[in-house]
């Protein structure tokens, strides 16, 4: 089995890499849509556990931002993390302030 060229990955990742920023931001401005025209207070995002850190902490703190500009400060994100305690710590950890946390029992 041939190993693929070093410029073959490349190409590969720059690809995968705009597929996830378009997909990023198809997300981010539908979220951003919807806050516009619903006028709403938060968002529960159904297992968050299923995207990166990276990418949930870049959907959360632009969906954060775009609330602050409406006027809404306190805008509510909830995400589900299901697993071990240390799964939620890790989201929380890097989402920071832009996720809501709430102990589970």
């Amino acid at each position: 089995m041939n190993a693929a060229s070093p410029m073959a990955e490349a190409c590969v990742s720059k690809t995968s890499r705009r597929q996830l920023v378009r997909s990023r931001n198809a997300s981010v401005g539908a979220g951003n849509r919807f806050l516009n025209e619903c006028n709403c207070d938060g968002f529960r995002i159904d297992t968050l556990k299923h995207v990166s850190e990276e990418q949930g902490r870049n959907f959360c703190g632009s969906i954060k931002e775009f609330a602050e500009n409406l006027g809404k400060a306190d805008f509510f994100l909830v995400g589900e993390v299901a697993g071990s305690d240390d799964d939620a710590r890790r989201y929380r950890d890097v989402l920071g302030r832009n996720l809501k946390n709430f102990a589970h029992g």
